[in-house]
């Protein structure tokens, strides 16, 4: 699978997908989101799909029209279901907590370093969270962040995740749980 993304000043001129269905179908809808596997063919093939002066706004209100598009190309039939998961959530809950951990490191707007014992990020909230979800294999991931721009100095033992919840809590001031919710799935036929 390979993703090809360009650009100017102007925003994303190109954005291309190359690989299994499911990969190509999550430049529209995040992958978490898909379900291929009642599509014999999902596997067979690799597929290819470049979007052209397409900024996230065009895709998610054309959604319907290149989901159309593609299945025609494909021959899949496809359908939005409502399905319970399993989300975790990650807001601020004490800001004093939070605020001795603003990075004081000169030059550097952000750092990441994942070991076999320690997970660190300077940069910002959302960033560490992105972090934390693609380290921790999280499929469905929250944050809500709003009012806390600038980066931070986190950093955590790499253990599984209640530890790491205990320790973003006390240290950090930040609470990090999960939650049920219902989310749409795209499923391919």
């Amino acid at each position: 699978m390979f993703t090809t993304v360009s650009g100017d000043a102007t925003g994303v001129l190109m954005e291309q997908k190359f690989g299994s269905l499911e990969n190509v179908l999550s430049l529209i809808i995040p992958k978490s989101h898909i379900d291929v596997s009642d599509f014999d063919k999902a596997n067979d093939y690799s597929y290819n799909l470049k979007l052209l002066n397409f900024d996230k706004e065009d895709k998610k209100s054309s959604q319907k029209e290149l989901l159309d598009f593609i299945s025609n190309e494909v021959g899949f039939k496809w359908s939005f279901e409502p399905r319970k998961v399993k989300e975790w959530q990650m807001r601020v809950v004490n800001e004093q907590k939070l605020l001795k951990h603003i990075s004081k490191k000169v030059g550097t707007s952000s750092m990441s370093k994942v070991s076999y014992n320690e997970i660190q990020r300077i940069g910002t909230l959302e960033s560490f969270a992105e972090m934390l979800a693609k380290n921790k294999h999280i499929e469905f991931f929250k944050s809500n962040f709003n009012g806390f721009s600038g980066n931070f100095d986190i950093k955590v033992d790499n253990d599984d995740l209640e530890d790491i919840s205990e320790e973003l809590y006390e240290e950090y001031g930040i609470e990090l749980r999960e939650v049920n919710r219902t989310v749409d799935f795209l499923v391919i036929k």
